[in-house]
């Protein structure tokens, strides 16, 4: 299978009949060298590019590449600043990950049912820029934060009664405090939405543990090695296939939340399954 946007070409060629360790080659053509395409440019437009390349987590980019430009010129980041990115970061996060539960999850697990758009919030990313900042300007080096944040508690109430109502069919607060595998089971069960019955469908079919991958969760990163990575003579190789001190690591959203209670229960039990 093949996902080919803008970003590049991931192919993904299967061969069930070859030994364990063999069975799946992955090729990627993602533009390695984009950053070139800066070069020359003033930091206004390069930051205004950077959403224009990347359409999957345009948010979370341009928040990264503003902090670099922010720590070479030694800006002072303020911490109130820091935070409204932060939130804008997960806003967008929200809105990617229910755009899989709602589009993609039922053609994996073979639903009957009609493809449902994604609740309204998750195309809200906007507006909370809006309600953050003056004139929606979020990643700029004159950005402003809004002297007023009452739209932005009406923004987050809409997205708790997204999730609660058509992802969890319980408070927020209720699924957060699912910290076992008896109680993920009881949510399964009791609840139907796509992604509760999209885990009953890999419980009831023994999938648990099918997909095993060695592959390590990425550590934390020291910033002078990265640079020095960066910056040295093979700095091209590393960045169109990275290792750190010859590992392999993945950093995905199983990375981040794999501290959660419920998420360390199924690590040791599935592993990464």
């Amino acid at each position: 299978m093949n996902m080919n946007t803008i970003e590049g070409l991931i192919e993904i060629d299967l061969y069930p009949h070859e030994k364990p360790g063999s069975r799946v080659k992955i090729h990627s053509s993602r533009p390695v060298n984009v950053s070139k395409v800066m070069i020359g440019k003033s930091i206004d437009n390069a930051l205004s590019l950077i959403p224009l390349i990347y359409n999957i987590c345009s948010v979370a980019q341009a928040r990264t590449s503003l902090k670099a430009i922010q720590q070479n010129l030694g800006v002072e980041i303020h911490p109130a600043m820091e935070t409204a990115r932060d939130m804008l970061v997960l806003a967008e996060s929200a809105r990617e990950h229910l755009f899989r539960i709602f589009v993609d999850w039922p053609k994996l697990f073979a639903m009957n049912t009609e493809i449902a758009a994604p609740p309204s919030s998750a195309r809200k990313l906007n507006e909370f820029k809006q309600a953050l900042f003056k004139d929606g300007k979020a990643f700029s080096l004159d950005s402003t934060l809004r002297p007023e944040l009452i739209h932005i508690q009406t923004l987050i109430q809409e997205l708790e009664q997204d999730l609660q109502q058509k992802v969890f069919g319980i408070p927020c607060n209720s699924w957060l405090a699912i910290n076992d595998l008896n109680g993920l089971n009881r949510w399964t069960t009791e609840c139907d939405s796509i992604a509760a019955r999209s885990v009953r469908f890999i419980i009831n079919n023994d999938w648990s543990s099918e997909g095993f991958s060695d592959c390590q969760h990425l550590p934390e990163l020291n910033p002078e090695e990265l640079i020095k990575r960066f910056n040295a003579n093979n700095a091209e190789e590393f960045i169109a296939q990275p290792d750190w001190k010859g590992g392999l690591y993945e950093t995905t959203s199983l990375t981040r939340q794999q501290q959660h209670p419920l998420i360390h229960q199924l690590l040791q039990q599935f592993n990464n399954t």
